[in-house]
């Protein structure tokens, strides 16, 4: 009997709730360099917040350095977040303690707005811990940090005026710094308002400070050397050219100061904002582009000016200086490079009305690094030989001032053109490695693989053959030999009376000897050596 079985399943679909895969976060926000005497606020920051209810938390700063003047509310996802607090600044402690009422919060803000006083110079952290409760009265887990700040009297900022009318100048002055010696840093413009015409070293209370400087799309690279100065001065001075009206900024970045020791100065920052009113009576606007965009010093670069433009009249004349001593009147000129390296391009753009604009910027040259290669002879060696090794390599722009030959033996050699005898057969890499005059360097390797050698056959089919008896005394010796190499065999020939009889032949390459005449009734042994090449 056959049975007919049905079977159900049923599915749950049970949902999920999965927890935030962010961590709840609350740091210190803050200026990292200040200056004594300055105010500056501290943001507690909190981020990817959950059903968030209360704070509890104390905020540990240097009373020495630092004291809090006041404390104001915060805000998390738009919703304010009233703070009580109570601040002792001969501890160094202020504590703040929020309660948001009966409903959760989700989001990120900041849960208070510090404001503090620096009152001295030195290096101390903000600190900050406490905890956090979510709605259900369950501690939300975050994370907490700090922040150090560094309070100096050393000022570095730029000074120039607050609204312009065409050129300019900017200054970067430092103010307060002790046994200066070298700056790099960057200045960053908004190069569709300004351009800059000149840069010039400075002077930092009768120091002069050296200037060498690279252009960019939108900033300066500075750097700047001194021997030993102390007291108020400036690092550059810079001329800019106004191209538009408008609010445009002079910003310092990615700055190190350095002491005569080697030693890090530190500075507190202060940027400037300019307003710029015009750029002055109808001056033209030079700009220009150059291809290929990355060039090497065997390239013919083609620069274009074509973006140059002059709003009430025409440009009259194009100058172009390439930074390597050359210079062009076309408007769009082409030049070559005679070595690698960075040169600051400038273009000058005259109108008919005599009125100029000048830009400038830093192209980089990139050097090609030579092209490695050699043969060697025998191509197909055997452990006899010795390997004579032949570099074919070549530098486009320079020469080639190193070779480093590899072996793949553990032996090296420094010729350009070595010979290397091997100790063995085996399959060997050989690397070869060329620097150029620029100190590029470029590497290739080639196989060498030794045949291993087989010792040719022992002759046989000899005539006459061992043992036999009535030969003719007028006989010929002849055997027969092969070599599994192909290799080219020479044979040596022994023959007497005697058991170790004397060798009567060297070297020859005939499969036949002949002994002249033979006595009757004698007893003769002989007997054939093959050698290969």
């Amino acid at each position: 009997m056959k049975k007919l079985v049905l079977m159900f399943a049923l599915l749950l679909l049970i949902p999920q709730y999965a927890a935030s895969s962010q961590e709840a976060s609350v740091s210190i926000s803050a200026p990292s360099t200040i200056s004594p005497g300055s105010e500056f606020y501290v943001y507690v920051e909190a981020e990817n917040l959950t059903d968030f209810n209360a704070a509890d938390y104390s905020i540990i700063y240097n009373s020495s350095i630092f004291e809090v003047n006041a404390v104001y509310n915060g805000s998390i996802g738009g919703v304010a977040i009233p703070v009580n607090f109570s601040v002792n600044n001969t501890t160094g402690i202020c504590r703040v303690v929020q309660h948001i009422g009966t409903d959760g919060i989700d989001g990120s803000g900041y849960l208070s707005k510090i404001l503090f006083i620096c009152n001295e110079e030195g290096y101390s952290s903000i600190d900050i811990r406490g905890n956090l409760s979510n709605v259900y009265g369950n501690e939300i887990h975050a994370i907490w940090n700090g922040k150090n700040i560094i309070s100096t009297s050393t000022i570095l900022k730029i000074d120039a005026p607050d609204s312009v009318n065409g050129d300019f100048n900017a200054s970067v002055c430092i103010y307060n710094v002790t046994d200066f010696s070298s700056i790099n840093m960057t200045l960053a413009y908004n190069d569709s308002f300004l351009y800059p015409k000149k840069v010039e070293n400075g002077w930092i209370a009768g120091n002069e400070v050296n200037i060498s400087y690279n252009l960019y799309e939108g900033k300066i690279r500075i750097v700047g050397l001194a021997g030993k100065a102390d007291g108020d001065g400036y690092i550059t001075n810079i001329t800019f050219g106004a191209k538009r009206a408008g609010t445009t900024y002079l910003n310092i970045s990615d700055i190190t100061i350095s002491n005569s020791s080697s030693c890090l100065i530190n500075a507190f920052i202060e940027n400037k904002s300019i307003f710029v009113e015009s750029a002055g009576p109808g001056y033209p606007v030079a700009a220009f582009t150059w291809e290929p965009s990355q060039p090497r010093d065997i390239d013919e670069i083609k620069f274009n000016a074509n973006s140059s433009y002059d709003i009430n009249g025409f440009i009259a004349n194009y100058t172009w200086n390439f930074g390597d001593g050359n210079v062009s009147y076309e408007q769009n000129p082409s030049h070559k490079y005679a070595d690698n390296g960075t040169y600051n391009v400038t273009l000058t753009v005259t109108d008919n009305d005599g009125l100029t604009n000048i830009t400038t910027k830093s192209i980089t040259v990139k050097n090609v690094p030579p092209a490695a290669d050699f043969i060697f002879e025998p191509s197909n060696p055997t452990s006899a030989d010795t390997i004579h090794f032949t570099d074919l390599s070549n530098d486009p722009d320079g020469f080639i001032v190193n070779y480093t030959w590899n072996f793949g033996d553990g032996n090296v050699s420094y010729e350009q053109n070595p010979s290397h005898k091997y100790a063995d057969n085996g399959t060997y890499n050989v690397t070869l490695t060329v620097t150029d005059n620029d100190g590029a360097a470029n590497s290739t390797s080639k196989e060498i693989i030794f045949a291993v050698n087989h010792p040719p056959d022992s002759p046989s089919n000899p005539s006459p053959y061992d043992g036999e008896t009535d030969v003719k005394i007028n006989s010929m010796l002849t055997w027969q030999c092969s070599d599994l190499d192909g290799d080219s065999l020479t044979y040596d020939i022994y023959l007497g009376t005697s058991p170790n009889p004397p060798q009567v032949a060297s070297g020859t390459a005939s499969t036949s000897y002949n002994p002249g005449l033979l006595d009757y009734e004698t007893t003769y042994y002989w007997k054939v050596v093959a050698s290969d090449g």
